[in-house]
């Protein structure tokens, strides 16, 4: 889930980026609505999975990437 919070944003500013310069302001502030109310979602769903009882790391993301390398995603 915090995955989703950091590639919201860079997604949603890819997608910004290709779309046809010649669209209606409104828009753009359509679909950067959009990506925002979805990233307020997921940032209220990270927040109500959160326990703050338990000391240790939550929500961890490890993931091995290029393991060859020795490059790993890890949140």
């Amino acid at each position: 889930m915090l995955s989703a919070l950091i590639w919201i944003p860079v997604l949603g500013a890819i997608l910004i980026s290709l779309l046809p310069p010649d669209l209606k302001p409104d828009r753009y502030r359509a679909i950067a609505i959009a990506l925002v109310t979805g990233l307020l979602a997921c940032t209220g769903l990270v927040a109500y999975q959160f326990n703050p009882a338990e000391g240790s790391m939550q929500m961890a993301e490890y993931i091995p990437w290029l393991p060859w390398l020795g490059l790993n995603y890890s949140i």
